[in-house]
């Protein structure tokens, strides 16, 4: 399974309210180390900066995004 549809899986079977980590691998029909693996790797991104991709011809470059003026 490619890791954008077990992160859309994740993400669809979240709701409000808080969930188990067992009841979310039922709901996603996931083995728990993956949903472990899944959750802590979507933590660390949204606490981290973001990135910008920018394409020249055939090559990708990444780098961080510039920090606002106002933080």
């Amino acid at each position: 399974m490619e890791p954008e549809n077990i992160v859309d899986k994740i993400y669809e079977a979240l709701s409000d309210s808080p969930i188990t980590l067992y009841k979310l691998c039922r709901r996603t029909k996931l083995h728990p180390n993956t949903v472990k693996r899944y959750v802590k790797l979507i933590q660390n991104i949204r606490t981290k900066e973001d990135i910008e991709l920018e394409r020249k011809e055939f090559r990708v470059m990444i780098r961080k995004k510039k920090a606002s003026l106002l933080h």
